[in-house]
């Protein structure tokens, strides 16, 4: 369960991270379009001029959306097999708290009454 929980943890840092740099390249290659329209005397528009910025732009945004789904599923599993990890372990001390009565029950069962 440990090396489980381990593997949430990897995984949700590694779609954290690949979210911040594809936000990132996202932002700066919005940044780079913007600039190019404002010194080309164009109009601006949103839509990039050059199909190698359309890519750039297109897989930063692909990778944005799939880090940030990654992240959350991740995270929400981790969360859920937290909750379980939690009833679990109140179930085991009910559990061991039941045995120590029938324990202590079965002792004084056994203890004569005469003595």
């Amino acid at each position: 369960m440990e090396a489980q929980t381990a593997n949430f943890k990897r995984l949700r840092q590694a779609f954290l991270v690949l979210l911040i740099l594809s936000a990132l390249v996202l932002g700066v290659v919005l940044v780079i379009i913007g600039a190019g329209d404002e010194f080309s005397g164009d109009s601006p528009s949103p839509e990039p001029e050059t199909s190698t910025e359309q890519a750039a732009l297109i897989a930063s945004l692909v990778t944005s959306f799939v880090s940030c789904a990654g992240f959350i599923s991740t995270t929400i599993l981790a969360w859920r097999k937290e909750l379980r990890e939690a009833r679990s372990a109140e179930l085991d001390r009910r559990r061991r708290e039941l045995e120590i009565e029938r324990a202590q029950r079965d002792l004084a069962a056994r203890e004569p009454s005469g003595e």
